[in-house]
């Protein structure tokens, strides 16, 4: 059926089918919930609030289960420190793979703070790897082993780091 351009929008409404419910085929209103909810049937009620109780249980127990895995992972992170640093002890791991286990434990553990001066205290301890890094490369530098590019990219590293722990100051402050 074409619409003609004269016809209001009540008469419009009323040719829409049959299945819209006729408190919804009257002229447009605004429907509380409430009316919403008294044109529900009891059982129809019911199934809705155990369908939301199931959910909020299951938000809890996702929220329990990603804590648990944040446990887990940062145990992980700190045994592989552990193991990268007793390996350098004895001469089996670089000073590159304790910096690198140091600097994923730590950006983990920023990642995953609850709080902004718990973020600043993990980003202070990347920023100590980097400048530990930093002086390394210097070091291998002035003997002759390492590379200006070497240096310039651990720099690149270091400043960043100090950018971002700034970002964080910044943010801290504002509230």
């Amino acid at each position: 059926m074409k619409k003609k351009p004269s016809q209001s929008a009540e008469a419009t409404l009323e040719q829409r089918p049959s299945a819209i419910p006729p408190a919804f085929t009257s002229a447009p209103q605004l429907w509380t919930i409430a009316q919403i909810a008294m044109k529900i049937s009891y059982s129809k009620c019911a199934f809705f609030c155990v369908a939301f109780l199931s959910l909020a249980v299951s938000a809890h127990a996702d929220a329990a289960a990603y804590a648990q895995i944040l446990r887990d992972r940062d145990a992980t992170l700190s045994k592989i420190l552990q193991e990268q640093e007793s390996r350098f002890a004895v001469g089996a791991a670089n000073g590159t793979a304790v910096l690198s286990a140091k600097l994923a434990l730590y950006s983990f553990r920023r990642d995953t703070a609850s709080t902004v001066a718990a973020k600043m205290d993990q980003q202070k301890a990347i920023v100590s790897v980097y400048e530990e890094r930093q002086a390394s490369v210097k070091a291998q530098l002035s003997s002759g082993l390492g590379d200006s590019l070497d240096l310039l990219l651990v720099t690149d590293q270091l400043l960043q780091a100090k950018q971002f722990l700034e970002e964080l100051q910044a943010s801290a402050e504002k509230g």
